[in-house]
């Protein structure tokens, strides 16, 4: 039976190492600031999806007394102290002048308060509140409409003109890399869980697994691509999480492969690379 390793673990490096000690005196050619800033945003928004999903599927673990309200809370404890997190971010974001960032970003905040809501209502419902579930999956279907929304969004295909240059966009690049692979590695597991336990059909498995993946394979190649435009000692780091990314995908591949053929190579394949995904997971926490 596939058990999600512990995500309060994978999650608690999030934003406590990576790019953000950059000395404020280094400069970018326009050309590799706009790679750092079109990758943050691509993590954001990897992000949102992926916490979407998180809270969608637990949610459904939970309405179907898969998961107790114990094991429910301490996944909702963790995936709560990221869209915190993200709230923080977001409200000290300097954006720059035109109201079609502010629009966009106006949207995100909102959407990420939705979030909040969403985990605060899924918590109250594991104390037996039948109303807040019923306010959860309310919250749900409002943060689907709006990520699908944002993604579409123009604004994201516009040059980035971020106050602060370097610095800013290490920080906002510091701050976002790793937080979608790791809620990534839960939803990957979370999806397998669902499944093996009949709590997610086969339809329903795949649409997650052929949304989720794609995201995962961008995660890396954007990291890729910035490469060369991140100081000399983080590099390692940096590639550290295209490697997670890697591993990440051979996974969701093997699982996907598994519930499309019911072949067991497949399914022995996937708890192989569950196992090296989270080896290189807990490696950039070490």
């Amino acid at each position: 039976m596939q058990k999600v390793r512990a995500f309060v673990v994978a999650c608690v490096v999030v934003g406590v190492f990576g790019c953000g000690q950059v000395d404020a005196r280094r400069s970018l050619s326009k050309a590799k600031l706009n790679k750092v800033n079109k990758t943050w945003e691509t993590l954001m928004g990897n992000r949102l999806v992926m916490t979407y999903f998180s809270l969608g599927v637990l949610g459904d673990m939970f309405r179907s007394k898969v998961y107790n309200a114990k094991k429910t809370q301490r996944y909702l404890k963790t995936l709560n102290a990221l869209i915190q997190k993200e709230k923080t971010f977001l409200k000290d974001l300097k954006l720059p002048r035109g109201d079609d960032h502010k629009e966009l970003f106006a949207k995100i905040r909102a959407t990420v308060e939705l979030m909040s809501g969403a985990a605060e209502s899924l918590k109250e419902a594991t104390k037996g509140k039948a109303s807040e579930m019923k306010q959860f999956l309310v919250y749900r279907n409002s943060i689907a409409q709006d990520v699908a929304k944002i993604l579409a969004n123009a604004t994201l295909k516009k040059q980035r003109r971020y106050p602060g240059k370097a610095p800013f966009a290490y920080g906002a690049l510091s701050h976002q890399l790793g937080a979608d692979l790791s809620l990534g590695y839960l939803v990957v597991g979370l999806v397998a869980d669902g499944y093996f336990r009949l709590v997610l059909d086969r339809k329903k498995a795949l649409e997650f697994l052929e949304t989720a993946l794609p995201l995962i394979k961008a995660s890396g190649r954007k990291l890729r691509a910035v490469q060369d435009a991140v100081p000399e000692k983080d590099k390692t780091f940096v590639n550290g999480w295209k490697r997670v990314a890697i591993h990440l995908l051979r996974e969701g591949y093997e699982l996907r492969k598994f519930i499309r053929t019911r072949k067991r190579i497949f399914l022995l394949r996937y708890r192989h690379y569950r196992k090296t995904a989270w080896a290189a997971l807990s490696k950039q926490g070490s």
